[in-house]
């Protein structure tokens, strides 16, 4: 996670935000997935249009 470079009073500053009752604490949301590659968005689309029969 990118909060792991910041300097530990910038870390105490996230750390001490409200998420409120809405929000999971990030030990509780799991990994992150990676986006697809950008040439999958073709791909992606087309099955959209197919399966749904409408863009946008």
């Amino acid at each position: 996670m990118a909060l792991g470079k910041l300097q530990e009073a910038d870390k105490a500053a996230f750390a001490a935000l409200d998420l409120g009752v809405a929000t999971l604490p990030p030990e509780k949301l799991g990994p992150a997935l990676a986006e697809p590659h950008p040439d999958w968005m073709t791909r992606i689309e087309a099955e959209w249009i197919k399966r749904y029969g409408a863009a946008n």
